[in-house]
């Protein structure tokens, strides 16, 4: 028996799903704040499963309470982005702000009027 024509599949595959949300965190005025963009890390998650042979090696965290120059108008974002890795094109990737906020130190003098006090607002 011999065929004339040869039949075609067309597949639809739907992308895995991974979601990474940042962390919130706090730093104190006048310092500088150093993400952690490596998994595993203290400063992102990620959920969803990723399959063997596939990985996220880094991702990018922006934020502009980071430096040590950011005023206390807090609370700032923390945006995740830019995923790296392998077969990361198997995936639909979702990111997920979280919040930076700046707090003042803490000073505990050891005599009276040696502690170190916040600016006054404006209006009084």
């Amino acid at each position: 028996m011999c065929w004339d024509s040869v039949a075609t599949a067309t597949a639809n595959i739907t992308p895995a799903s991974l979601t990474i949300t940042a962390i919130s965190v706090t730093k104190t005025f006048g310092a500088t704040y150093t993400a952690d963009t490596t998994p595993p890390s203290v400063d992102f998650i990620i959920t969803g499963t990723i399959y063997t042979g596939d990985s996220v090696t880094s991702i990018t965290l922006t934020c502009a309470g980071y430096p040590a120059a950011a005023l206390p108008g807090s609370p700032y974002t923390i945006t995740p982005s830019a995923a790296l890795g392998t077969g990361l094109g198997n995936y639909t990737i979702g990111y997920v702000t979280a919040q930076l906020t700046i707090g003042y130190g803490n000073c505990t003098g050891g005599t009276p009027g040696h502690v170190i006090l916040p600016p006054i607002n404006p209006d009084g």
